[in-house]
Parts: C-alpha cells; structure tokens; sequence
C-alpha cells in the first residue's frame, strides 16, 4: 500500500517536473519582454506603509515620478540608499513647479528597515514602502539596489538607472529632457567615447550568444577578457558561473557566484548558482539554506523552487517535494499570461 502511495506521487514528482521545464523553456522569452519596459507604461501596484495604509503608484498619474528602490541589506547599500534619498529630497525641491513624486520602496525587506534608513527616510519627507517579498522589485525587472525609475506625466517608463556616483546627475538629466526642459541631443553633456568600455559590452553580448549556442569555451574567452579589464563585471563572473554549472565544475561555480555576493549581497541569482552548485557538491543543507534567501515570484525563485523539490524527492521527502514542483509551476504559468 505504502509502495503504491510512494510510487504515485513519484509519477505526480516526474509530471510536475516535466511540466515545470515545459514553462520554464517557453517562459523565457515572456520574462524577457517584460524587462523591456522603457517607453511602455509603468506596472502599477499598491503597498502599505509602516502605518498599514494602502499607497498605489497610480495616484501619482499625471505628474512625473521618480521610483526608487532602496535597500539596507548590507553596509554599503545603506550607505547608497541614505545618500540617494537626501538627493532625492533636492530632485523634489528643483522639481516642485513641475510637480515630480517620490516614491521610496524598501527591497529586500526580511525585517524592519535599519534605523539609520528610517531616520534618513523621516528627514527626507517621504513615506518608505516595504516590498515584503520583492513583488514589485521582481516585477520592474531589477537587478541592482538602489535604482531610480523615472516615470513621465502619461505614466510610461522613461529611464531606469542603476545606482552609480553619477546617478543623481542622471536623474537631473533624464527628469529635465522627460519634462523638455533639456534638449536630448544638444543640451545634453558630452559623453567621452570611451573605448574599453564599448569592448567589454561587445564581448559580453558576444559571450551571450555564444552561451546561448552551447559553445561555452568560446564564451568563457570571452568572459575572461572582461574580468581581465573589469574584474569586478557581475554579469560576466555570473555567466561564467553559470558555464561551470553546466560543466559540473562545482567548486568553481560556487567560488565565482560567492566573489559576487560579497560585492552585491542581495543579489538573487548569485544565490541560485550557489545553490545549484552546493547540491552539485551534494551540500544539500547549504543548498536548501541558500534557496529559502531567494525570495520573489519571478524565474530566479520558480528555478530555486524547482532545485528545492529535486532535492526533497532525492532525500525521499515527496510531499514536500511536490509542494515545492507545484509552487515553480505556478509561477512559471502566472507568467505566461501577463503581456
């Protein structure tokens, strides 16, 4: 009888499985096209603020808004989120004939925010929203924190601009051009051309199609040449990560997604290769450890869900193995209906 149970919901494990790479491959795409929201109208959503009172980006319609995603997770990111809201609070002062709206999201937010956060929040003027379980933050498609999305009176996305030491002068010019107070092409400072720069953005979208077409050796050549110049590239160290997990080097691929971590904390699919390359490693406690830090409902954490129930089913765990599958599925197919 047991046998029977047991060998059932091994079929249901294995139908579960094989619908979740069905969606997973064809979801691709829709996750793509989702990302690309410059020129399109901003997605709307509603959070509620320390005092539980319900705050929708829509009631900023017909005013220009900025959009900026904050985080305290680590030192460094409380460091540029307090410096980012106290020049948010001079973007609103040179804004205010204009009318532009700040509006501040926590990411991340597996406690209360830092105090340090709050009182700069407080000083600022502005009302802090926690994104509980990084809906929002997955459904802007971002990847770095902070980042500022700039958002036009007709409530389309005009910029969205990861957090730099030039990002409050990028603010200034994007709001200024959005609201035809700059010229686009004539007011705007001179770029100086610069030349490795343009190189390691070639090589990188080369090393992509390259990944993409399974011919991970010349990929890595290429990868290499951009860690070479840039050692610190997050992007290319992930690739490369990602070439070592589908190569079964492990220990390589757990070295180079914990290099990442160390620069960006709260960056998600670092987790999902380390994670990938613990249970490689069969270190499925650690593994299981870095799944429960991917939060979200996007692919990165319907990928961490589906490693989560391919490890329950090898430790012959099957009900949560299936809880696991069902819950990657869903996400998965959720996706394939929003445009």
């Amino acid at each position: 009888m047991i046998r029977n149970v047991k060998s059932r919901v091994s079929k249901y494990i294995l139908v579960l499985t094989a619908v979740f790479l069905t969606l997973s491959i064809h979801g691709t795409c829709a996750r793509a096209s989702r990302l690309d929201l410059i020129g399109k109208p901003a997605p709307e959503f509603t959070l509620n603020d320390s005092s539980g009172k319900a705050i929708s980006l829509a009631t900023g319609k017909g005013n220009p808004i900025l959009l900026v995603f904050l985080s305290d997770k680590s030192p460094v990111m409380i460091e540029n989120s307090v410096k980012l809201l106290s020049d948010c609070k001079s973007l609103e002062k040179t804004f205010a004939d204009q009318k532009l709206q700040v509006i501040t999201v926590k990411v991340s937010a597996s406690g209360d925010p830092s105090e340090r956060l709050i009182k700069a929040t407080d000083t600022a003027g502005f009302n802090l929203l926690p994104d509980l379980d990084n809906s929002v933050y997955s459904l802007y498609g971002l990847y770095i924190v902070p980042t500022a999305v700039v958002i036009d009176p007709e409530f389309n996305v005009r910029e969205m601009i990861g957090y730099t030491s030039r990002i409050t002068s990028k603010i200034t010019t994007s709001v200024e051009t959005m609201l035809g107070l700059r010229s686009s092409t004539v007011d705007a400072p001179p770029d100086t051309p610069n030349p490795e720069a343009k190189a390691i953005k070639r090589n990188y979208k080369l090393a992509v199609r390259l990944f993409e077409k399974s011919r991970y050796e010349k990929a890595m050549e290429k990868l290499d040449t951009i860690i070479g110049t840039d050692p610190t590239h997050e992007k290319a160290r992930l690739l490369k990560a990602k070439i070592y997990i589908m190569q079964s080097e492990w220990d390589k691929a757990l070295a180079l997604a914990g290099d990442v971590l160390k620069i960006h904390p709260d960056n998600r699919y670092s987790r999902l290769i380390s994670a990938q390359a613990y249970h490689g490693l069969n270190q499925n406690a650690d593994a299981l450890e870095m799944i429960e830090e991917i939060r979200g409902s996007d692919r990165i954490r319907a990928e961490a869900l589906a490693l989560e129930g391919k490890i329950y089913q090898e430790q012959n765990k099957l009900d949560e193995a299936v809880k696991s599958l069902s819950q990657a599925t869903e996400i998965f197919s959720e996706k394939q209906v929003i445009p």
